[in-house]
Parts: structure tokens; sequence; C-alpha cells
């Protein structure tokens, strides 16, 4: 199964319960629960990411999950517009970037490459790249991955907890 067919038969839904937050696994096409996922506990610190994704139900999957931990997030479709919000001339601020490596215009890789490139050339930080792609295996994808200037790679599907992981791995320089 493809990770779309994945996203379709599982969407996370945040609940409030008793104050206790925690993610729950449904189905699609009904309102049943399936399994309860306990959210991670996370360092309090709010991040604001960029989601770059050509799926619309992708982005709003990671949206979601970023959400339920407690972070900001703003949506892009492709290599094009995140370019458009990193380096352009209204550039937004952001703690770091989860991209898709397969996206029509520009993809994830040359994405990256062209990240790295402005910060280069005008001396910016480094922003912290996450490639989320179920086209490539940790062991295949991780020198093309690195190679491009990404930092991390997280196969998709992943849980809640992975993703809270490589989040509060990230420099503490990178909180809003």
């Amino acid at each position: 199964a493809s990770f779309t067919e994945f996203v379709l038969a599982f969407t996370p839904e945040v609940v409030a319960d008793g104050g206790r937050v925690e993610a729950l696994m449904l189905r699609a096409d009904s309102d049943e629960a399936l399994t309860p996922l306990p959210l991670p506990q996370t360092s309090g610190r709010r991040l604001e990411v960029l989601v770059v994704d050509d799926s619309k139900l992708t982005r709003r999957l990671l949206v979601t999950m970023l959400k339920s931990l407690g972070h900001f997030a703003t949506e892009a479709e492709d290599g094009e517009q995140a370019l458009a919000l990193l380096t352009g001339p209204s550039a937004a601020p952001f703690d770091g970037v989860l991209m898709d490596l397969q996206m029509p215009r520009l993809d994830g890789y040359a994405t990256a490459a062209r990240i790295r490139e402005h910060e280069r050339a005008w001396g910016a930080r480094r922003i912290p790249l996450v490639a989320c792609s179920a086209s490539v295996s940790e062991d295949v994808g991780r020198e093309a991955v690195a190679a491009a200037g990404f930092d991390v790679l997280l196969p998709k599907p992943f849980r809640p907890a992975a993703l809270a992981a490589v989040l509060e791995a990230w420099p503490p320089s990178c909180s809003s």
C-alpha cells in the first residue's frame, strides 16, 4: 500500500479528553477510533515549521501532527512555493522544514540544494531540513538526501512520536 492509501485509511485527529490530549487513529469512512496514540512529552518549545508536499491530504496530516505537538505550521504545495516563503522578499523566519522528495515543478532534492545555496550566498543560518518520503528507504535514501542538503530522512508513514523526536533534536536556537 502506498503512503496515500495509508493516509486515506488512517487520518489522525486530536481529541481532548479530561485535559489529556491524545491522537486517535480514525477510519476515514467512519468515526470509530482504532488505536489511541499518546502524544510524546516535548520540551515546550513552539517551533514554526514549513510543511512542503504536493499532496493536500499529506500536508493536512503533517500539520495536524505538528499542531498536536504544540507547534505552528505553514503549508507549501511544492518546492517553488517553499523557496518563495524561505528566500523571497517577504520570507518568513521558519525554524525548520518538513519536505516531500517527489513533487511537480521543483522536487525536494532540488529545493533543498537551492535552500543550501541561498544560505551560503547570504550567510544565513542553516535551517533544519527533514526529508519525508515513502519512496526511499533509510539505507538507500540517506546518502541521496544528505547530498541534496537534508539533515534527516523521516520515512513515511511515521507516528507522531517519531516526528516529535526529530523536532526535539533541532538546535535550541530554533524556537519561537
